[in-house]
């Protein structure tokens, strides 16, 4: 008698489980970024710099600008505030785009300068600079549509494995002979 091994099963559900967890990760992003409102507010500018690193092999960049907020809405702040294009995580050169770069769209925020800018009215904190959102880009939705398609080819693909090895045992099935040996 042959009996299936369990172990298509179990990689199936670690992928299967990864896939969905991810593409959940990046829908989430997208859904938080259309939920947040923000007050328009204005921004005077005290200093703009900008984080690189790199990753897989590309330079990352994330420019911010040091600002005070006009009529913040936040009590006895003190320290510093910097404001991104969108919310911080959705800011760098790997999520937006930045025409020509990251140091070129600084340029457009002078020293001493006010500029509109957006305080999230949930938390005062975050300060963009862009009154859309990451979710207003046409490029944000590209990853989660495809992990999401990947992740329902990819499970279809284990069932379709699954269905087929438990009525044809292929690699990993075991006699009953063998796993008693």
């Amino acid at each position: 008698m042959v009996r299936n091994s369990g172990l298509l099963e179990c990689f199936g559900a670690v992928l299967m489980l990864a896939l969905a967890g991810f593409s959940g990760y990046k829908w989430q992003r997208l859904l938080s970024a259309m939920s947040e409102v923000y007050d328009q507010k204005y921004c005077t500018v005290l200093n703009t710099t900008t984080d690189e690193w790199r990753a897989e092999g590309q330079k990352v960049c994330l420019p911010k600008v040091q600002i005070n907020i006009v009529d913040d809405d936040r009590k006895n702040h003190t320290g510093e505030t910097f404001a991104y294009k969108f919310l911080q995580g959705n800011s760098n050169s790997r999520v937006t785009t930045y025409e020509p770069d990251c140091y070129a769209w600084l340029k457009q925020f002078k020293i001493g300068g006010q500029v509109e800018c957006w305080q999230s009215t949930s938390d005062p904190e975050v300060v963009k600079l862009d009154k859309t959102t990451l979710a207003d880009q046409s490029s944000a939705y590209i990853e989660p549509i495809i992990l999401t398609v990947f992740t329902i080819v990819t499970g279809c693909f284990i069932a379709f494995a699954y269905i087929h090895q438990s009525k044809q045992p292929g690699l990993l099935a075991q006699t009953d002979s063998e796993s008693e040996a």
